[in-house]
């Protein structure tokens, strides 16, 4: 019997979750935002 941090029973679920690692995204991957001059010109009217 596996407990979770809140001090109770885990799910069966939860103990299959907790076996496997967490995945990372690799960097390529990651969203870049980028702003365009509309955007700008927006954000510039309401200020």
């Amino acid at each position: 019997m596996t407990l979770a941090p809140e001090g109770r029973k885990m799910l069966r679920i939860e103990q299959r979750n907790a076996a496997v690692p967490v995945e990372r995204k690799p960097e390529w991957i990651k969203a870049k935002v980028q702003m365009g001059p509309e955007f700008v010109g927006l954000k510039n009217l309401g200020t």
